[in-house]
């Protein structure tokens, strides 16, 4: 009888003393792993070093929204955008992702369809890492976005653990981008609201929970006199009305739309948040509806006509950068 001899690959951690923890859920993975082997979060965003004196801190960016609203577009046009606009910064792509991301959104939108749904399986998610770097001062900035499924994010916060990234990404963010579909809002769908006001709630709650314990880590050290104490703060969010193409008013006074049509989720993120900001966003110059098979409506963009997409992402990069690390 054969048998299937495996050998054991413990040499591979012998290279290195420890094993590199993922700094999102903290588990322990070898040195060259890509990706944590139980959240799968890249491990660049912990390999990123802090101590160059040309290189900054990290960014990773939280995006929230629910299935159908625009992230993954939102995203896909993003870094298309950034690739051609090289007048204020470089930005370089990071890997092979991040350029699969720009590919497959280009290439629906100009087939006159939307990207597919993004899948609920977490080890599918897709991630786009970004090297920004001012032509002035050379400063390089590792800047790290997820396409997640909303669906898995409504999962999430009705049963936390269900995903092993979410949870700690809300919690360690250095900002947040919460996508909504102003036509959506615009005509009065109240699921949107409760949607945004669920995950902002949940975000705040996971990072009260995470100052708490920060707190019991700093109590508990010998040198608590040398330990600068933990502080909470609060990510800036940035409230993306993406699909504004179909809401032609929220273009005039984007924080008045929010006010006026979500008076409940501006009321709460001016009360519980810092640094909060609303932009309208679109992909698409024009939408039309066709029908498809099992009498279902699909959206067809007519064309690609990108407006509003880069001022979330500049706004969120600069409010965080101004703001001291904690």
């Amino acid at each position: 009888m054969a048998l299937n001899i495996q050998p054991l690959d413990t040499y591979r951690v012998g290279r290195t003393q420890l094993p590199i923890p993922c700094v999102l859920c903290d588990r322990d993975n070898l040195f060259d792993a890509p990706r944590c082997r139980a959240c799968h979060a890249p491990m660049a965003l912990g390999r990123c070093s802090t101590g160059d004196k040309k290189k900054l801190a990290p960014q990773l960016i939280a995006p929230l929204g629910a299935d159908g609203v625009g992230k993954t577009v939102y995203l896909g046009m993003l870094l298309d955008l950034l690739n051609r606009q090289q007048d204020r910064c470089e930005m370089q792509t990071c890997d092979a992702q991040s350029v699969s991301i720009q590919q497959a959104t280009i290439s629906a939108l100009s087939r006159d369809e939307f990207p597919e749904l993004t899948s609920m399986a977490d080890e599918r998610w897709k991630w786009a890492h970004l090297r920004l770097s001012q032509r002035v001062r050379r400063a390089k900035l590792d800047v790290f976005i997820a396409d997640i499924a909303g669906r898995a994010i409504l999962k999430e916060i009705e049963n936390p653990g269900s995903y092993a990234v979410i949870g700690p990404m809300m919690a360690k963010a250095t900002s947040v981008m919460l996508v909504v579909d102003a036509a959506r809002v615009a005509a009065n769908d109240k699921d949107e609201e409760y949607f945004a006001r669920q995950q902002i709630s949940h975000m705040i709650e996971l990072r009260e929970i995470e100052f708490e314990a920060a707190q019991q880590r700093a109590l508990s050290k010998r040198d608590r006199k040398r330990t600068p104490a933990p502080t909470l703060s609060m990510p800036p969010v940035a409230i993306v009305l993406m699909k504004a193409d179909q809401c032609q008013d929220c273009w005039d006074d984007p924080q008045g739309f929010v006010r006026t049509k979500m008076p409940a989720l501006w009321a709460e993120v001016q009360d519980r948040l810092e640094d909060v900001n609303a932009f309208a966003a679109s992909a698409v110059g024009a939408v039309a509806k066709r029908q498809a098979g099992n009498d279902r409506v699909v959206e067809m963009p007519l064309r690609v006509e990108p407006r509003g997409i880069i001022e979330p992402f500049r706004w969120l990069i600069g409010t965080t950068l101004k703001k001291p690390p904690a």
